[in-house]
């Protein structure tokens, strides 16, 4: 099983993955939300902005297993799952951003969390309106400050965003 860290409990809060909004969100606290519950290994975060209410897995995903396409990942306490059904043309039209299968899998399940959703199948077919909303997530990733994905259409092809900004 290999882990895969999310990157919110590493390069601090997540940005809102709501439309355009992409605010740096704030970590729930308190109880003030019927959703809160400490005990299911998820960093519950608001954005300030659009009031959107997202999670974080405190110790990252990790994938469970795969087979062809699907990618099953979880996260402690391990009682809950995201699959991720994600076919070959999805990840061939991810390539800008150079990650591989594994990786889109895991910033897909990350994406499902911020987005609200916990356990389900998440389906990134191209023609599937999910699909666009994850990619722009990831581009908001791309050209955010710190960011650690490299965008292969970039003049600076194989930097990542922080190595580009320190060079100039």
């Amino acid at each position: 099983m290999k882990e895969l860290r999310c990157p919110a409990t590493v390069m601090g809060p997540p940005s809102s993955p709501m439309g355009l909004c992409h605010e740096k969100m704030q970590q729930v606290t308190r109880r003030n939300t019927e959703e809160f519950d400490p005990a299911n290994g998820l960093l519950y975060f608001r954005c300030p902005a659009c009031s959107h209410l997202g999670m974080v897995a405190a110790g990252g995903v990790q994938l469970v297993f795969q087979y062809a396409h699907q990618y099953v990942l979880t996260y402690e306490p391990y009682l809950s799952t995201i699959t991720v059904l994600l076919p070959a043309r999805s990840i061939t039209r991810c390539q800008t951003y150079r990650l591989d299968a594994n990786a889109l899998a895991k910033h897909a399940t990350e994406w499902a969390l911020l987005s609200g959703n916990n356990s389900y199948t998440l389906s990134l077919a191209p023609e599937e309106q999910q699909f666009l909303d994850f990619t722009r997530y990831l581009s908001s990733l791309a050209w955010s400050p710190g960011s650690h994905l490299p965008l292969a259409s970039h003049p600076n092809v194989g930097q990542t965003r922080s190595e580009e900004l320190l060079r100039v």
